[in-house]
């Protein structure tokens, strides 16, 4: 799917950046936001991981894309890259 195909018919959208210690939730705080779902397993992000919520309040949409950053520090080089 088109990403930025899928931003362009909202009404509005934000970018959010999760920051944070390594393995303290971050993915899983994420997972249970943008997709109502818990995962038991633990897992690390290899550099970048990302959602997109849609809500609907008041006749207008909203999505919001926000960024899970890996948390260690010696895994994130490629992050300059991407940002």
């Amino acid at each position: 799917m088109d990403q930025k195909n899928n931003l362009d018919d909202s009404s509005y959208w934000f970018r959010f950046v999760l920051l944070g210690e390594a393995k303290v939730g971050k993915t899983a705080i994420l997972a249970r936001f943008a997709e109502n779902t818990f995962r038991d397993q633990k897992f690390t992000v290899i550099d970048v991981d990302y959602r997109v919520k849609k809500i609907e309040e008041k006749g207008l949409t909203i999505k919001l894309v926000i960024w899970d950053l890996v948390g260690e520090q010696h895994q994130s080089k490629n992050l300059q890259i991407i940002f």
